[in-house]
């Protein structure tokens, strides 16, 4: 069984902050990059069904949790001046749920580990998709079942080799979301 990763203010200073702050940045950071990298513009890396839906998922995800303006971290939830929030938890792997400025869910996505590497988890609506490192490269899996092999031949040769750009978020204040 699992721990439940919760935070009181006392404790908060140190390493909780730190989790949270890094889970926000890789939940920001692996929906833009999967976003970019599936639907950059011109030729793509990840060109098969599968992954072109997922791709589309996460863009939807994207104009769903749309934040803007200053935000506030408010232990495991970060929230927005417009509204949006996210919420952390990590009870056997992090997670996080992204929801709108009206408070519909958006995207969860939850973090995990497999023997070959990462393993990750999107859950938009009814569907999932599960993107993941096989021992040869990475597989997206469907919500259907069905998954796409992208060897790490292909993933060294353009456009997977692009360049990401893109700011980095910056640091929310501590404090008590409304």
């Amino acid at each position: 069984m699992g721990r439940i990763f919760s935070c009181t203010r006392a404790v908060c200073e140190g390493r909780c902050r730190a989790m949270r702050h890094l889970v926000t940045l890789a939940v920001v950071g692996v929906v833009v990059l999967g976003t970019h990298v599936c639907l950059g513009e011109g030729k793509r890396c990840f060109n098969r069904p599968c992954a072109r839906m997922l791709a589309r998922a996460l863009r939807a995800a994207n104009r769903c949790f749309k934040t803007s303006g200053s935000c506030i971290d408010d232990g495991p939830v970060t929230c927005w001046k417009n509204g949006a929030y996210l919420e952390r938890s990590v009870v056997e792997y992090p997670m996080t749920r992204t929801f709108s400025r009206t408070g519909k869910l958006c995207l969860t996505t939850t973090f995990g580990s497999s023997s070959a590497g990462f393993d990750i988890t999107y859950v938009r609506g009814v569907r999932t998709w599960r993107w993941r490192r096989a021992a040869n490269g990475i597989e997206v899996i469907c919500p259907s079942g069905r998954s796409e092999l992208y060897t790490d031949e292909h993933l060294s040769t353009p456009p997977c080799t692009s360049h990401v750009g893109g700011e980095a978020p910056s640091e929310c204040a501590i404090g008590t979301c409304p």
